[in-house]
């Protein structure tokens, strides 16, 4: 079982189950406020971090910053591919140009 983690010291998988895990070496920078799972694809991935928006479709790892101007945390992800977060001063929407757009919010770890 794959999982994700993000925490303050950045982008962490483990592919047993957690019983061990690891940064790759590509991850995002800074802390990781919040991340994004896609149910139906857990290699595509959004993190919000205190750098940026950072996308993946790999499974984190190989990451491309994208650039929202503010500090975006991403929430959601909309079925038509509206990604939903906010800056800390309400609640934004920006387009979402992914090979995969159906991403939604999802606790992580992933739920079997």
């Amino acid at each position: 079982q794959t999982l994700y983690a993000g925490t303050e010291k950045g982008f962490f998988k483990s592919i047993d189950g957690g019983a061990h895990w690891q940064q790759p070496a590509d991850s995002p920078t800074g802390i990781v406020t919040s991340l994004l799972v896609n149910p139906a694809d857990s290699d595509a991935l959004v993190a919000g971090t205190s750098m940026g928006l950072y996308l993946s479709s790999d499974g984190g790892e190989h990451w491309s910053r994208k650039e929202t101007g503010s500090l975006f945390q991403p929430l959601a992800v909309d079925p038509i591919g509206t990604l939903l977060g906010t800056d800390g001063t309400g609640l934004d929407a920006l387009p979402f140009e992914s090979p995969r757009p159906q991403i939604h919010a999802q606790l992580v770890p992933e739920q079997p």
